[in-house]
């Protein structure tokens, strides 16, 4: 498992398996235990890895790639905890050139194995969401 030493370095670990559709990197990102949580755009609530690694499982079987952008990040930071707020810009690579952009909220918890990612929870923008946005608006995928 790698270690991260920040709530940042989780992150950037968790878009990178992300966009490239690495199932092992994604779960090396992950705390352990029944209590993490995991729900994507108009998804249901995935609880505990075996769940959430078949979420992703799912995902990364499309052939399509997905590009990430993040923008408009507000982060909340204690020793233990942090909560990260921000907008997701997504692209499919290879696409029309289109951009998606869902609200994300990313919770990461500090222990003796560095920084690990508690709840990652993502919707789909509104329209009025993404006009108060500071990123362009684009269809959902």
């Amino acid at each position: 498992m790698p270690v991260f030493n920040s709530s940042e370095a989780c992150e950037d670990a968790f878009y990178a398996a992300l966009s490239s559709g690495d199932l092992r990197a994604m779960m090396g990102v992950w705390a352990d235990g029944p209590n993490i949580v995991c729900v994507h755009p108009t998804g249901v609530r995935l609880e505990g890895r075996r769940a959430i690694a078949a979420g992703w499982r799912r995902i990364f079987r499309n052939p399509e790639r997905l590009l990430f952008r993040r923008v408009g990040l507000c982060r909340q930071q204690g020793p233990v905890l942090a909560v990260h707020t921000l907008y997701e810009v997504i692209r499919i690579l290879g696409g029309d050139g289109g951009e998606a952009l869902t609200v994300a909220t990313n919770v990461y918890r500090h222990n003796a194995e560095g920084w690990r990612m508690l709840l990652h929870h993502a919707s789909p923008a509104s329209a009025e969401t993404a006009s108060a946005a500071p990123v362009p608006s684009g269809r959902l995928h």
